[in-house]
């Protein structure tokens, strides 16, 4: 039998130990196949030495059970002692050791939980309460005018002074909707409406933002200013109740008592729905830089009700006093018809607290009639 010509040792095949022979057959070649074994290479004079410490390690990680100090005494054949200054030291190098019954090292760490008692009565502070509305789509023959005036009732009942509206008070003029239009055309006709029929109760304020569609479709069709437009027609009408604050948004302070404050956001989107109500919402909220992201975030368009919280944002889609529309059926897009109510607190630091939302739900016309809710009806 031949040697190995690389090693020397015996040859299996083609003259080469098994070693070098499995490592020929891999395709390996020059330096790959004649580098020396795991076995050959000679451990440099100044390599560290291994510790106790370090071997103590090693065992206690392959180790699925845990290890007395007697265990490690007889595995490494060293005394009591000697063993218990080896954990210290593993301990005081950062090791995960732990010592209850046994010595083992956990393959993960605790999670520490710290005990505390939040005081809640710092939470309380001024109390905001408000009515929101969206997408009513005055001057549209598929306007609820009954639906808006029992919201204002509900409102005025409760006490409410202020009411949030973000956006398509009124239906606008495009090439879809125009036979759908109870005024005649034009954005005089269509804000004579708005100012003569929009509900008016003692002591509530409502304040509009303009959306980039309906209302918004004149400033691209004749260059209006549809907010001053609309607020010069209020004043005007004497309507001293309505305030158009702004065009897509507007932004509230929620100011407490100290020096600090939250955001509250009105707005009106754009674009068309999802699948999911909440998803085109979400992803608005995602979208929004953590320096410009509001606490509260009241948005229309969608004509649908929902309330969601991500990014820790409270997030109101108001629901709409539009029955679906010939254009909303072609879509397949359902029209949830209702408003909200909300109330909250701001403490002291402008945190939002005991944040409470109720939506007010409406039906078609024909179950008033039917179960004899129309005033009057007995």
């Amino acid at each position: 039998m031949t040697d190995c010509y690389i090693c020397g040792k015996p040859a299996h095949a083609k003259k080469m130990c098994s070693t070098h022979y499995h490592r020929y057959m891999e395709g390996k070649r020059g330096d790959e196949l004649t580098a020396p074994t795991s076995r050959e290479q000679k451990i440099p004079e100044d390599a560290p030495q291994k510790t106790l410490e370090d071997a103590i390690h090693q065992k206690l990680l392959k180790s699925k059970i845990e290890m007395s100090y007697e265990d490690l005494s007889n595995h490494f054949n060293v005394g009591m002692k000697t063993i218990r200054d080896a954990v210290k030291k593993l301990e005081e190098h950062g090791i995960n050791v732990s010592i209850d019954e046994g010595i083992s090292i956990p393959k993960d760490l605790p999670l520490e939980v710290e005990t505390t008692r939040i005081d809640v009565t710092k939470f309380e502070g001024d109390t905001y309460q408000f009515g929101v509305t969206a997408d009513n789509h005055l001057c549209s023959k598929y306007y609820r005018e009954d639906v808006l005036n029992a919201l204002y009732d509900i409102w005025e009942r409760d006490g409410v002074t202020k009411v949030l509206q973000a956006g398509n008070m009124i239906d606008g003029e495009f090439r879809f909707n125009k036979f759908d239009l109870v005024t005649r055309p034009g954005l005089d006709a269509q804000a004579e409406f708005l100012i003569n029929e929009w509900p008016r109760r003692k002591g509530i304020t409502t304040e509009f933002v303009c959306g980039h569609d309906h209302e918004g479709w004149y400033v691209k069709a004749v260059g209006v200013n549809i907010v001053q437009y609309l607020q010069n027609k209020a004043d005007a009408g004497g309507r001293d109740d309505m305030k158009f604050v702004g065009y897509m948004e507007h932004d509230y302070e929620l100011k407490g008592k100290g020096n600090h404050s939250s955001r509250m956001r009105l707005s009106h989107a754009g674009g068309g729905s999802t699948y999911a109500i909440s998803y085109t919402v979400q992803k608005i909220v995602e979208s929004y830089q953590p320096n410009e992201k509001p606490t509260i975030l009241l948005v229309g368009h969608f004509h649908k009700s929902e309330y969601s919280y991500p990014r820790a944002v409270h997030v109101i889609q108001p629901g709409c006093t539009e029955d679906q529309t010939p254009f909303m059926r072609q879509k397949r897009l359902e029209a949830m018809v209702g408003g909200y109510s909300v109330k909250f607190q701001v403490d002291p630091k402008g945190i939002v607290h005991r944040f409470n939302y109720e939506f007010h739900p409406f039906y078609d016309r024909d179950f008033y009639k039917r179960w004899k809710y129309i005033q009057g009806a007995s």
